[in-house]
């Protein structure tokens, strides 16, 4: 009888190899959930940058077509920007509403947040990962510096943070008479 009573003390783990265990653990979670947080901040941000580098890509070719003497360029499905177009608000304010309805679709969720938009135009309560395109008034050095007269298209982005920053300006040439 008292063999098997031996045998049981034995077979099992003592409580300080348990409490060894939970504290490695304790520790390696302590410093991976961090990183992990970090990596995915970091990914998070690069998509958000990648997207920003898609949409100003593709409003770049379209001015750029604009400039080449064309009256109106299709974009996609969701119209056309009129290349003769003034740089008043109405007027950038309607291609803007333009470049916002094809992204849409194109660039997937937010990458932040998948119930908020990855795109938008200003004038919305504005979301972490929201790529943001606004309207700028030189008068106001909102167009970049040299820029006196005349509008812009600029794009926002909206980091974790809350900070934001503008990706790029562009315009028209047209648009600084």
């Amino acid at each position: 009888m008292r063999s098997d009573l031996s045998d049981f003390r034995t077979a099992g783990f003592s409580l300080i190899e348990l409490v060894v265990a939970v504290a490695i653990i304790g520790i390696l979670s302590a410093v991976a959930i961090p990183m992990y947080r970090g990596h995915v901040e970091k990914t998070r941000a690069e998509v958000l940058r990648a997207n920003a580098t898609q949409v100003v890509n593709f409003m770049e070719a379209t001015f750029a077509r604009c400039m080449s003497g064309e009256s109106s360029v299709i974009v996609g499905s969701s119209g056309s920007i009129n290349c003769l177009a003034s740089s008043h608000h109405s007027e950038i304010s309607s291609m803007l509403h333009v470049f916002a309805n094809h992204f849409s679709g194109l660039l997937g969720a937010n990458p932040y947040d998948k119930s908020k938009p990855a795109i938008m135009v200003s004038g919305q309560k504005q979301a972490t990962g929201t790529i943001v395109l606004d309207y700028g008034v030189s008068e106001r050095g909102q167009c970049g510096a040299g820029r006196t007269t005349g509008g812009c298209v600029r794009l926002i982005t909206y980091s974790a943070a809350g900070q934001a920053g503008v990706s790029a300006t562009l315009f028209l040439a047209r648009w600084t008479q």
